[in-house]
């Protein structure tokens, strides 16, 4: 299976350095998300 457009519907963002890190990985793999508070 296939999927052409993912959803993460459970991401939390993080602060400061894990910020950076997650943001542009999920950006890359996902087409959208449910932003989760901390």
């Amino acid at each position: 299976m296939i999927l052409k457009n993912p959803l993460d519907m459970h991401l939390h963002l993080r602060d400061n350095q894990m910020l950076e890190l997650i943001a542009p990985l999920s950006a890359r793999d996902f087409c959208a998300a449910v932003i989760m508070p901390n």
